[in-house]
């Protein structure tokens, strides 16, 4: 685990020592947080993905049907959209401090995610070079995407 986040530890660490020693100004400011918010869409996105997939996988599994377990999945995506109206609606007028601790709990439930489930998950294989590839090829994928875009 310690390998995982000392990567994202470093880059926090290098950012707040270029932030203090060279303010970025607006502009710059802006373009990150954007650059930031298209990384974490585009990692959700896939997120949410890999949990239809998933979810529906282990209902086969358990000897649902077909239809029953996309009817489950549909039913957990309408969570997800009552919580998104919920969540607009509960932060609207928020100040710009407590939309940073909503979305720092947010990012931080979402790597919690990723490492205890997916990654955990991933590991139950055998772990081969390919595998550990497929890890970087993802992740620099959606990077590469994120400045494209």
């Amino acid at each position: 685990m310690l390998g995982f986040s000392l990567l994202p530890a470093v880059v926090m660490v290098a950012g707040a020592a270029l932030a203090v020693w060279c303010a970025p100004g607006p502009q710059v400011r802006s373009a990150t947080l954007h650059f930031a918010a298209g990384v974490v869409f585009s990692v959700v996105a896939v997120e949410l993905l890999s949990l239809g997939l998933a979810t529906a996988v282990e209902l086969r599994r358990g000897g649902h049907g077909k239809a029953r377990a996309v009817g489950i999945v549909a039913g957990l995506s309408l969570l997800l959209l009552a919580g998104a109206g919920i969540g607009t609606t509960v932060l609207r007028g928020a100040t710009g401090h407590v939309l940073e601790i909503v979305l720092s709990f947010g990012l931080a439930a979402l790597l919690f995610l990723v490492t205890e489930e997916l990654l955990t998950e991933a590991h139950e294989e055998e772990e081969t070079p390919l595998l550990t590839l497929a890890f970087f090829v993802g992740f620099l994928l959606f990077l590469l995407l994120g400045m494209v875009a």
